[in-house]
């Protein structure tokens, strides 16, 4: 079995920004501005509490500008009690900002943290052995509902593991460790679209759903199960998906909005069962599946969003027929 790339992160395409990615912190004015704006604000509201002390005494009316004992304490006092107020007003300046500090440190340790987490479960995918992809997977789907602002990578890195081609079965015959080994990388695939669709469901603690998920040219030849899966938002395609074996569930599910493309799916074997799908918002479009020889079971001839092809279409007839082979010489024919 060939390893995967190391570098796992490099197989995805360019994501778009989502509205969902996190803020980046406002940056801070520097204390010494912080602090002079400050007490420049404060010198200026003392000297027009002053002012009106000095008016609401009765100042322009004093007797050659001079100040009794009485008038002049109180003055004092309302000195002192803006001068307290200016050293409140600084404390809480300097006690903001390094609540400020903290925060900002601790979001960049989760952030840390959440990066290693990271490296660990994607190198874990490159291993050799299922038992550690098996364990790569799961930590790869628990980072995921651990940390919101990179769950949507976490989603691509699990995705593009099963967009990567499958080693073809070798015989049991004839290598059976071989075929054990298969048996055993092919559990993990199947992992991946359990964890996936079990997260789409009501019932998932942490939900995906809304989020980008990209089966393009995914094989699903042993089945997968999104029974009850709720699809609310984001685009998910089946690009050039092979739907040739087992069964694939989509009973139940719920198309409430986003995008769901089936372009250039081939429907040629094993069976996709629709029954009681709900179809209520977004766009559900096969009209261009390229076969439509083993169509799914269950959809509904018309629903909000669903879009089904205009006539049925197999494989022999998504290709061209070649030279001397039935239907070739159509054209010809008067």
């Amino acid at each position: 079995m060939p390893r995967l790339p190391r570098r796992l992160p490099r197989l995805l395409p360019r994501r778009r920004r989502s509205a969902s990615r996190p803020h980046r912190p406002v940056p801070l004015v520097p204390i010494s501005l912080a602090l002079g704006l400050t007490l420049v604000l404060a010198a200026a509201a003392t000297a027009g509490l002053f002012v009106l002390a000095l008016i609401g005494l009765g100042s322009p009316d004093l007797p050659h500008g001079k100040l009794d004992v009485t008038n002049l304490l109180e003055i004092v006092k309302i000195s002192l009690a803006v001068v307290a107020g200016v050293g409140g007003i600084v404390a809480l300046v300097v006690a903001y900002r390094k609540q400020r500090l903290a925060e900002v440190g601790e979001a960049r340790e989760h952030t840390k943290l959440y990066a290693e987490r990271f490296d660990k479960a994607t190198d874990k995918l490159g291993s050799d052995a299922p038992a550690v992809r098996l364990a790569g997977v799961h930590a790869l789907a628990a980072l995921a509902d651990d940390w919101p602002g990179g769950r949507q990578m976490c989603i691509d890195v699990l995705c593009a593991y099963l967009r990567m081609p499958p080693e073809p079965e070798p015989g049991a015959e004839h290598d059976p460790a071989g075929h054990g080994t298969w048996r055993a990388m092919s559990e993990v695939r199947a992992t991946i679209l359990r964890l996936i669709a079990t997260h789409l469901r009501e019932s998932a603690p942490i939900s995906w759903s809304g989020t980008d998920l990209d089966f393009t040219g995914v094989v699903f030849d042993n089945g997968a199960d999104f029974t009850d899966a709720i699809f609310s938002g984001g685009n998910v395609r089946f690009d050039r998906a092979e739907f040739s074996g087992g069964d694939v569930w989509f009973e139940g599910a719920e198309f409430s909005g986003g995008l769901v493309w089936f372009g250039g799916a081939k429907f040629s074997d094993g069976d996709v069962w629709f029954t009681g799908a709900i179809f209520s918002g977004g766009d559900v479009d096969f009209t261009e599946a390229v076969d439509w020889s083993c169509p799914p079971s269950g959809l509904p001839n018309q629903a909000p969003g669903l879009r089904l092809p205009s006539q049925p279409v197999t494989q022999a007839d998504s290709q061209p027929a070649e030279d001397g082979e039935p239907g070739s010489d159509a054209a010809n024919l008067p």
